[in-house]
């Protein structure tokens, strides 16, 4: 259902995984479950954030701040997670703290190639946050 974007079926069966995993200490280990909640709580931060649960996807998606790997999973999910909640407090007219997320992103990917869409995105909602409106 989250692949398919169909987030009222998603949310159901996203948050009982994450509460099956709570005791699975965060970080490097042998335990696989640990690389997979990462995908959990974007996965699940994206649902909540787009049926307008936000306040519970930005709590969602702050956990991700727990995670302390620097694989390839890592990689892969912790710019969209620092988006997903640069969205969140946009809309909670929070900008400071969206800016935040967009910087340590944008920090991230100093050297990132050119014309990657997230980055560009992050850029673009960095632009509209700083500008002269604030």
């Amino acid at each position: 259902a989250a692949v398919e974007r169909r987030w009222d079926e998603a949310i159901p069966a996203l948050r009982p995984l994450l509460n099956a995993w709570k005791d699975v200490p965060v970080g490097r280990g042998t335990d696989p479950r640990w690389v997979s909640r990462l995908e959990v709580w974007l996965l699940l931060g994206e649902a909540l954030l787009e049926t307008g649960s936000i306040a519970e996807a930005l709590e969602v998606l702050q956990s991700a701040d727990r995670f302390s790997g620097c694989g390839v999973q890592e990689a892969a999910h912790v710019p969209n997670i620092l988006v997903l909640r640069a969205r969140a407090y946009e809309r909670l007219r929070r900008p400071s703290d969206a800016l935040k997320d967009l910087d340590r992103l944008l920090g991230l990917w100093k050297n990132a190639e050119p014309g990657l869409p997230l980055h560009a995105e992050a850029k673009a909602m960095r632009a509209r946050l700083a500008g002269p409106a604030r």
